[in-house]
């Protein structure tokens, strides 16, 4: 999928778009308007949709289209001589802009927008950025004259003048979480199986089902929604959990299972080169580290269109609290103590080469943290959560899904978060980075008690955390989850490579390293060195900044 726009005065706008697997829609509105849709969106109701997505003045109501129009996808409101747009909501699907030579450009990739300006990348914040938090903040790309748009937000080009204004703002919708009744409970239920049955489509197609809440929920949605086919899938290494566990599971539940094996047949024939794809695909946005979700979409698109997944999920009921690929030590500590050191502690880790930098990347998340200061220090994080994190996470993951099928997200669904945040179950309302296990587990309940009303058989199903969904609800079970957890703790059970990232690091390690021209970061391997992935990740940066400066050298391809 891709699209680009080029307004030039006197020549008008021109709109190049190519839909690839996902569609590419046009809806007629009032006063001659047009609404156009690239991507998956999941329309409620058609024949509604132009009244219910306007405001009272005939304008886009930003909240009412993520409202009445779920999924992933951009969208374009052409008026006369005036467009509006932007991307879905929490923005998963980026969208760049620029302003060069009297041109103002809006594309789905900042490499295509470089290539075309023949720009040279001049922004090392950006370098410093992917660093300390893994992705870039905000709104920075590699070059300065391009730039992402923010999300839930809309960009106005009229008369050779583009504008930004943000539409929709998602703190707006946290509730006051004070709501813990069992009718609160069955209302959140009834709104999420109403958005599954939304968009779990009719037609085949594969569900990731792997050992924990999120998958194994969405499993028993599309089981009592009657959804008749479907298949599970899971990827990992054979013989471990990830794989067997969903693979007994469904066999029990009568369901066809695909296990994708990241073996040594993948890790010698796809690994290499998916992982160079995800990247090229994701506009260098991604991680080297994640080559099998390429893989994987490869393999599923061969007998599906479409793939419903729980991303999204965990991160809504539980308080985030460790520090990886998502949110970095770094992050947490600017969140955790808005007012504490973090600014000696950002500058000290940006080193003497990058102090300039750092100082302007200081007074950018001062000026963030100034805009939340109405919102306590959960409702700050969660907010920078929906604006920035689960696109720099999820979004490269989805994006090069794009390429391939759709993954539908039915817990990235507005209406059902409104519904979420109104009560005691949503991560909003937890404490800030709780450490108590016990504690952070009451976002499960949600899951457990739609799996009892949805599937009974999937209620009393171990999880591969240790325990079944019916020990969280039931609160005679109580001691006895208590018990397991706290074994869990005490005798944490051996760490599993389930997805092949140390031998992917050891088999390939050197080659990538060598192919972004990152000899620097070349040297011998260490077995303590967390299955590779501190040195992959550090690799991507770098491998992001190396393809940024050679994009007018060389055209990227990917698969």
């Amino acid at each position: 999928m891709f699209f680009h726009v080029a307004y030039e005065a006197g020549a008008g706008f021109t709109m190049k778009v190519e839909p690839g697997c996902q569609v590419h829609r046009s809806f007629p509105l009032a006063h001659g308007a047009r609404l156009e849709l690239l991507g998956d969106p999941i329309i409620r109701d058609a024949g509604s949709m132009a009244n219910a997505i306007m405001d009272k003045h005939g304008a886009l109501d930003l909240g009412r289209l993520f409202t009445e129009v779920p999924g992933h996808y951009y969208w374009f409101l052409w008026s006369g001589d005036v467009l509006e747009c932007g991307s879905s909501f929490s923005a998963i699907l980026p969208a760049y802009h620029c302003a060069v030579n009297g041109r103002i450009d809006i594309c789905s990739s900042s490499f295509h927008l470089a290539r075309e300006h023949a720009l040279l990348a001049d922004d090392r914040s950006y370098l410093l950025e992917r660093e300390l938090f893994n992705y870039p903040l905000f709104q920075r790309t590699p070059w300065k004259a391009i730039q992402l748009l923010p999300t839930n937000s809309k960009l106005m080009v009229r008369a050779n003048k583009v504008t930004l204004e943000r539409s929709f703002a998602i703190e707006e919708h946290f509730g006051d979480g004070s709501n813990s009744s069992i009718a609160a409970l069955d209302e959140l239920c009834d709104v999420f199986k109403s958005e599954c049955d939304l968009q779990l489509p009719r037609e085949r197609f594969a569900l990731s089902f792997t050992g924990g809440f999120d998958g194994r929920t969405l499993l028993g949605a599309a089981l009592a929604l009657d959804r008749k086919d479907f298949y599970t899938y899971s990827f990992g290494n054979a013989g471990e959990s990830d794989l067997t566990l969903p693979e007994e599971q469904a066999r029990a539940l009568g369901i066809t299972h695909l296990p994708i094996l990241l073996d040594d047949a993948y890790l010698k024939e796809h690994a290499f080169r998916s992982a160079i794809a995800f990247m090229t695909l994701s506009d260098h946005n991604g991680n080297l580290g994640r080559p099998h979700y390429h893989f994987a979409a490869q393999r599923l698109a061969t007998t599906t269109a479409t793939i419903i997944t729980g991303n999204f999920g965990s991160e809504l009921f539980r308080a985030m609290h460790n520090p990886g690929v998502m949110i970095s030590s770094m992050l947490i500590r600017i969140f955790q103590d808005p007012d504490g050191p973090w600014q000696e502690d950002l500058l000290a880790e940006a080193g003497p080469e990058f102090q300039r930098e750092a100082a302007q990347l200081i007074s950018e998340i001062e000026e963030y943290l100034r805009s939340t200061e109405g919102l306590d220090l959960s409702g700050r994080f969660y907010r920078f959560v929906f604006e920035e994190v689960f696109r720099k996470y999820f979004g490269p993951e989805i994006i090069v899904q794009s390429h391939f099928l759709r993954n539908r997200t039915p817990f990235l669904s507005l209406r059902f978060i409104q519904a979420l945040h109104g009560t005691v179950w949503a991560g909003v309302h937890a404490r800030l980075f709780e450490q108590n296990k016990l504690r952070r587990m009451k976002g499960q309940v949600f899951y457990a008690a739609f799996l009892r009303r949805a599937e009974p058989r999937l209620y009393s199903m171990p999880t591969n955390k240790g325990y079944t969904p019916a020990e969280v609800l039931e609160h005679w079970k109580l001691p006895m989850l208590a018990a397991k957890v706290g074994l869990k703790q005490l005798f944490p059970k051996r760490e599993e490579d389930s997805n092949a990232m140390a031998s992917f690091h050891r088999m390939h390690y050197q080659a990538l390293a060598a192919h972004y021209g990152s000899n620097d970061l070349r040297g011998p391997l260490s077995d303590e060195d967390d299955h590779g992935a501190d040195r992959i990740r550090k690799l991507s940066n770098h491998g992001a900044w190396h393809a940024a400066l050679k994009v007018n050298e060389v055209v990227p391809t990917g698969e």
